[in-house]
This record gives C-alpha cells, structure tokens and sequence, in this order.
C-alpha cells in the first residue's frame, strides 16, 4: 500500500495491520486488517465523531509491537444531525489499541478542555469478507463461500460478523462494546455502522471500550484482568507484560551506546513477538503482514543467528522442522522423504489445497540449514540428549540430501519446480528473476546455487562431527569423504580463476552463469572456500559496485540485471549481510568485516525505530542519509531481527568446541560505533560466563568477569 504509513500489532497468531490512525478504513482493500491463521477476520473498523474524522497528532507504537497509543483532538465540528458546534482542539482524544490471547482491545477516552459540556456521537463501521490470505495479496479463486448479513443481536452492543468458506468451516467475527449502541444500520457489502453518544461537561472524561474477537463468547480478559473495568494506564501495562522477553532467554548484552542498547532491546521484542505457539511447539513466524506464518529457511536461519546468546528459539526451531519433514513424493508441493518444508499455511486456500502450502517444500536450502543448525546448537549446548532425540529425522535430512547428490548429473544439490503453482527459484533468492544469465536471460532449470552447495558441504562436515559424537564412526568418516569430494567437484565447476569470483549457479546444461551476486559471500559462511579464495571474494564484496556503505548488494552495479529498487537484484538484506560477515570470520578476513560491520551498525544509527531492515534499496550510501527504504518491507522481520547477534558473534570472533569445552575469542574487535559490550549469563554447555569486550588500538580486550566451572577460554590476539 504505497503512501500509507501502517501500525503493526501482533500476539501469538493474531496480528493486526492499521493505518497510521489506528483504522481500518473501507476505501481501502490492500494489507490493512486483522488476521489470525491467514484468515483476515476484519477488514473495515472505522471511527468518526459528529460526522468528521479525528486529527491524529501521535502515534506511539510500544516496542513488544503489542500495543499503541494514539493521541487525537477534534476537527471543527458542525452539522443540523448533530447539533451545536464544536470547535477544533477542544476534545482530547486517547486511544490504546492492543492484542493479547487472540482477541484486540481498543479503550478510547475523551476528555473535553472546553468550558461547556458537549455531546460527541461516536460513529463506527465494521465489516468483513473473511478474505484468505493470498486473496488479500492478489490470488483470484473461483469460488467463495457465503458471507452472511451481520447481526446485532442479544443485548445492543455485540455485532457478529460470519462467513461459511467452500471448506464448510464456520468463520465469526464478534464485536462487543461496554457501551450501547444507539442505533444501527446493516450495508449492503455485509458491513454494519452503529453510534453511541456521549455527554462530557466541561473538563469531564469518558471512555467506551471494544473487544473483537473471533468466538460467539469473548472472554473480555486480559492476562486474567476484566478489561471492561480496566483503567487506561493499567490496561497498557498489562498488555505489555514484560516478562514474555525471558522466552529468549537469560543473556544480557549492554553496550556504551544508548542507540545500540536500544537496538538489542528491539531486536529481542521482535523476535519475542514473532514467536507463535503452532502445535505446541514456539516457532518464530518471518515476518508481517504477508509471512505471519512458520517458513522453514527464515526460521532456521533465525534460531542460528541468535545462537549462542538464545539457544532455546533453536528447540523449538529444529523440533518443528524435524516433526514436518517429507514422508511422500508429492509434485504439487514438492514433497520428497526427509526434504525439509519451506512454508506451511493454515487459512481456507490451503485446506482446500488451492495453493501448495500446506506444508509446500519448495526450498533447496531449508535441509541443509537446518544440520548445520543442529550442529551449531550442539557445539554450543552441549545437550547429547536432544541429539539423540533428533538423530532420525537429522538422518532422514541426511539421505535427502545425498540421495538428490547421488542421481544429480553433476553432483551438485539443485532444484527444478514440478509444478506452475509452485516457486520457479527455491534457494532464499526466490523471486522469478533472482537466478539469471550474463546478459540478462532468466535460468532454465534445473539450477544449483553457489551458496546451496556450500551450505551442503557445511552440513555434511557437521554431521560427520555428530556421527562420531553418535559413535558412528563409519557414518563420520563416508561423509567427510563425500564433504571433501564435493569441495573439489566445486571448485572446478564454480570457481572462476581469471575473475577470482563464484559462479553464481550451474544451470541446464550444466552451464555455469557468470554473475556476481552475493551469494559468494555465503560460501565463505558454509566454509567451502579456501583462504585465498575466501580473501578474494571478500575483497570484491567490499568494493564500490557491490558494497554501498551500508551493506553488501545482492547483485553488482556492474551486473545487467542490478537494480537498486528490485527485491533481490541490487537491494541490500541484512540477514544475507549477517552471515556473510560470520563468513569473512571464518575466511580470516578481518578487514571486510570491519568494513561491514560499520556500515551495518551505521544503518542501526540511522534508524528512526532502532530496527534493522527486512531489506533497503541499495543505493550508494550519502553521507548521513539513512538508507532508502523498499516499499514494502516486513517489520518486525525475523531474520532482520536475528542479524545484529549474529554480528555480534561475528565481531568477538567467538566459536565453541564442545569435545574440548573450549570458547575461543579469535582476533575479537568492536565497530568504532562502540568501545564496550558487557554480556551477562552467555551459556556454553551448563556454565554461565560473564565478560566485558573493551575496544583497543586494533583488537578488543576480554575480560571474564564470572568464570565458568567447566569451560575453558580463550582469547586469541
């Protein structure tokens, strides 16, 4: 929605999208919505008072991106309906609108500064077509179900709102106030208006409260506190409820920057308010409003940038994939046996298998991301016991993977889409014009990524290393072989000796497409690179046509295909430019890491909400101008969030060897836009370490301020 600036609401799976006022205003029929289990349950909730709109002077989004507090006042208002005038500025106008236990709450207040009493009828319209999601997002399907006329009914201040989809499953929607209505009227379209008047004498208050929920009985409560009784000041603080941040965990990071602590503050709210219980089990949803929903890579990719600062996002993470592994071969969801999904849905196009995502595993890269996070989460963990109980599925990701080498042509992992429905390109590029030719032409499949290949040969070495833990000491020794025999197979096919760069993919015809992206700089992360190579694609990275001062591009300027303003062709991810960094780390390539990660905390600087981008354009960075933002970027974005810890990782060098009980610092430094980090109850197996990182003439100082037990460390300068 171009031009309109959204508020974002979200708890568990109920999230909400508003405009900048709160509303949800009827001309409008894009994002804006409240949506639980990818079904928008309501899609106009507009407010006017005495006819007229109210001027919103503020909008305060709390950070746990649960609740918000709007501050309004009146236009002039004046018509024969309503009666005498009011003047503007007269009314004060606070509304809080939040979300908790799968309900929204709006309070709003009104207080009257002038020095005669008024009457303020409040105006309200709600409707909803039930849309799916997709539908919200442009799908047209050709059958709807049936969407019945709203009802006002038992007492006068409850509305339901229902619909019977194709999957014969009963959708409601039901809206009750503390106040009566005085009067209603049911549109045509399904929607419904009601008023309530209020008389305010001079310097007086009133308030009316709504609840909307998605059940013939809505419980009214929040955190267990009648909300219909509830005070303004009590009612956001119980929405806020701080305690949820300990879902992460006990890790405390502080720096001497006011903005950076703010920065890791917001981070960890995010991904507190991505969290949503799905069977059971917390999973961090991507992003909101279009990827509310569990995605295989984001998630995985997520858990294991916020290692080893908050392992327990990584169980729930890894006991979600592993339990939704493929069990068939399936061409319209691209199931195979072991294959890791990509993304599951819940609403009607799903049930009714209109779309693939259901769970759809269209992801070349979702297996081998989640061994490498197994292995990573081990190493840091030292937890044996959830080894053993993820060692079959992990062995079932194994067999997909070397089974798709085996019958390869060229012994590479690559991907072919079975079906229209489904994605045309599945690594984490996944837009239609993300994998191309030289000169422009779109690949033909079936495509093997560069990075794909190195994330495989990552996650071979880490299940060779948990065989041996396994003791299976045949099983760790065929994959090292077979890790080593794919590294020589990719340097022969995707190293490009004259321009000492990777091939972006092999294609059809085993054709090797001689683009610049990226995705080279994961390749150092997945530790298939040697130290020359790794030292060459840093240093390109790093230069002008591929980094803007504030990240690494996805494409090059010297590319035909780059474009600043595309979603992956020039655009700048955080997320991408986070593992990166810890790929330069363990390239040696201590430069370009502080090159990037400058740049990166530069953006965190220039944030108007301490939040790092889903994306931004990739502009050459000017001066102290923030980065340009991409129009419709997801905030708050999982993996976003995830990058500043993974950077910070990246920075302090830090790497756990669980066979030894060893945490090593290699070559440990901070950006210049810090000159101390002091971590708190950093876990490494059963001990807790404290320590402070003072920024030096070249390296940084550790100093371990509470001594592990077992655990021995190491700082290497």
């Amino acid at each position: 929605m171009g031009g309109v600036r959204k508020v974002i609401l979200k708890d568990n799976e109920l999230f909400a999208v508003l405009d900048s006022s709160g509303e949800l205003p009827r001309i409008y029929d894009r994002e804006l919505g409240l949506y639980l289990r990818d079904t928008r349950y309501l899609d106009t909730w507009e407010m006017t008072l005495n006819g007229t709109t109210p001027t919103v002077l503020a909008a305060e989004a709390m950070p746990d991106v649960r609740s918000c507090v709007f501050t309004s006042t009146n236009q002039d208002m004046y018509s024969k309906e309503y009666g005498a005038r009011i003047p503007r500025d007269r009314l004060g106008i606070l509304r809080v609108v939040s979300v908790s236990d799968d309900q929204l709450f709006e309070h709003v207040e009104f207080t009257n500064y002038d020095q005669v009493a008024h009457t303020v009828v409040i105006n309200r319209r709600a409707g909803s077509r039930f849309s799916d999601i997709f539908e919200v997002r442009g799908s047209v399907r050709e059958r709807r179900g049936e969407t019945f006329p709203p009802s006002v009914g038992g007492l006068p201040n409850v509305i339901r709102l229902a619909y019977r989809g194709v999957n014969e499953k009963h959708y409601q929607t039901t809206i009750h106030s503390d106040r009566a209505f005085d009067k209603w009227t049911v549109h045509e379209k399904g929607d419904v208006s009601f008023s309530q008047s209020i008389t305010l004498a001079p310097r007086a208050k009133a308030s009316v409260r709504y609840t909307i929920g998605f059940t013939d009985e809505l419980r009214r409560e929040i955190h267990g506190q009648a909300f219909d009784t509830l005070p303004m000041a009590e009612h956001l603080l119980v929405v806020q409820d701080t305690s949820r941040i300990s879902a992460l965990g006990k890790a405390t990071l502080h720096t001497d920057s006011e903005i950076i602590n703010r920065a890791i503050d917001q981070s960890r709210r995010d991904i507190v308010s991505l969290l949503s219980f799905r069977e059971g089990i917390l999973y961090p949803d991507a992003g909101i409003p279009w990827f509310c929903a569990p995605f295989g890579r984001d998630g995985l990719t997520t858990a294991y940038q916020l290692l080893p600062w908050y392992p327990d996002p990584a169980v729930g993470v890894l006991s979600f994939v592993f339990s939704h592994l493929g069990v068939k071969f399936d061409a319209f969801t691209d199931e195979e046996p072991g294959r890791a999904f990509h993304e599951m849905r819940y609403g009607e196009m799903a049930q009714l298998r209109e779309i693939p995502f259901v769970p759809y595993f269209g992801s070349i890269d979702a297996t081998p991301l989640a061994l490498i996070l197994l292995g990573e989460y081990v190493r840091w963990t030292h937890r044996i016991d959830r080894l053993r109980e993820w060692w079959e599925p992990a062995l079932s990701a194994l067999n997909w993977i070397r089974r798709r080498l085996k019958e390869s042509s060229n012994g590479f992992l690559a991907y072919e889409c079975q079906r229209p429905t489904g994605l045309v390109n599945q690594g984490w590029k996944d837009s239609h014009d993300s994998v191309m030719h030289a000169d422009g032409r779109l690949a033909d499949a079936p495509v093997a990524l560069c990075e794909v290949q190195a994330y495989v040969y990552r996650a071979l070495k880490e299940m060779s290393s948990m065989a041996r833990l396994m003791s299976d000491g045949a099983l760790a020794d065929e994959l090292q072989n077979e890790a080593a025999g794919l590294r020589e197979r990719f340097n022969r096919n995707f190293w490009d000796q004259a321009g000492e760069y990777v091939y972006l993919a092999k294609v059809k015809g085993d054709e090797p497409l001689h683009v610049r992206g990226s995705n080279m700089g994961q390749c150092l992360w997945g530790k298939i690179l040697d130290e020359a190579q790794s030292a060459a694609v840093a240093k390109q990275l790093t230069e002008p046509d591929f980094f803007s001062g504030h990240g690494i591009r996805t494409l090059s300027q010297r590319e035909r295909s780059y474009n600043p303003l595309s979603y992956h062709n020039g655009s700048i991810w955080p997320h991408d430019n986070s593992l990166i960094a810890e790929g330069f780390r363990y390239g040696g390539c201590q430069g370009p890491l502080r090159t990037l990660s400058e740049g990166l905390f530069d953006v965190l600087r220039m944030s108007e909400d301490y939040r790092m981008p889903e994306l931004f354009c990739g502009f050459p960075k000017q001066a102290i101008s923030p980065p340009v933002p991409y129009e419709v970027a997801c905030k708050p974005q999982a993996w976003a969030a995830g990058s500043l810890f993974l950077l910070m990782k990246a920075c302090l060098g830090m790497s756990s060897e669980f066979e030894k009980s060893l945490l090593t610092f290699r070559e440990p430094f901070l950006p210049s836009q810090l000159k101390s980090l002091e971590v708190r109850g950093l876990g490494v197996g059963d001990d807790q370490i404290d320590f402070v990182a003072r920024q030096g003439q070249t390296t940084a100082s550790i100093e371990i301020l509470k001594k592990p037990k077992r655990v021995s460390v190491i700082v290497q300068k």
